[in-house]
């Protein structure tokens, strides 16, 4: 008879500890966070593993109290040495934290862009001339600025669809990091992302204002090259002209100079004696 009480005191005390866990796992769903950690503590303490496992999870992602990845380890720990799966799983994300910390560093504070700017990517600005004298120049010019604009809409095309997809940063760091890491990170990227964009933006303007400069000043040289060789065109022509007129003038005075010549005597042959 003892023996049977005793197998029934203890369903009862599983039922309660079960009711109480569903009940922390409630609470802690509606984010009551106080209510649930003081319940999953008192159970976690019971030597509960379920338990220790949610309350190293708090303490992991701060809810209810400040991020703590030791105290979350302790809980961790106690609930695989019971044999919990799920906490022999973060402990390993744990180990992995320690092992690649420096990823987290990098997204969350050293991450500037550099990949989205490489490669086919790296558009540098290309040199535009005060002003070009010759055709050739002009076409040099001209294929250097579409290359650089061709260089520059394929670099927005791939950082536009980076952005959209939101998946820059690998998933695999994002579950080593606390939710407070993985902010910073996100608002970290958002904010090399502003920059990238306001560079390219600053960069087209640069570019357009320096080839407008560049038309201006060519065009201008243009014209004055243009000038210089009509005036030269005109003076050529005045100057034939007025050779055309001197030569016309001395054929005239030549002609003039052979009229006013008086005709030579006849000549009368000899008379025979």
């Amino acid at each position: 008879m003892r023996r049977i009480l005793l197998s029934l005191m203890f369903v009862s005390c599983g039922a309660l500890a079960a009711d109480d866990l569903a009940e922390a796992n409630r609470l802690l769903a509606a984010k009551d966070y106080g209510k649930a950690m003081a319940m999953f503590t008192r159970l976690a303490g019971a030597g509960n593993p379920d338990a220790q496992l949610r309350l190293g999870e708090m303490h992991w992602f701060g809810e209810g109290t400040g991020e703590d990845l030791d105290a979350a380890r302790r809980w961790f720990e106690k609930s695989a040495a019971a044999g919990n799966l799920g906490a022999k799983d973060s402990l390993a994300v744990l180990d992995r934290r320690k092992a690649r910390g420096a990823e987290i560093v990098y997204w969350t504070q050293q991450y500037d862009g550099a990949d989205l700017r490489s490669g086919k990517f790296d558009c540098p600005l290309p040199a535009i001339p005060a002003a070009s004298k010759t055709n050739e120049e002009i076409k040099a010019t001209k294929e250097a600025i579409d290359s650089w604009r061709s260089c520059q809409q394929g670099f927005m095309a791939n950082f536009n669809a980076t952005v959209s997809s939101g998946k820059h940063i690998p998933a695999e760091v994002l579950g080593m990091m606390t939710p407070s890491e993985v902010k910073r990170a996100r608002d970290h990227v958002q904010a090399v992302y502003a920059s990238l964009k306001a560079n390219a933006i600053a960069d087209v303007n640069t570019i357009a204002s320096r080839q407008l400069e560049w038309h201006k000043a060519t065009d201008a040289l243009a014209k004055e090259e243009n000038q210089r060789l009509a005036t030269r065109a005109d003076e050529e022509k005045r100057m034939y002209i007025e050779q055309q007129r001197r030569q016309n003038d001395d054929r005239r005075l030549l002609m003039d100079r052979a009229r006013s010549v008086p005709a030579p005597p006849p000549v009368v042959p000899p008379t025979r004696r």
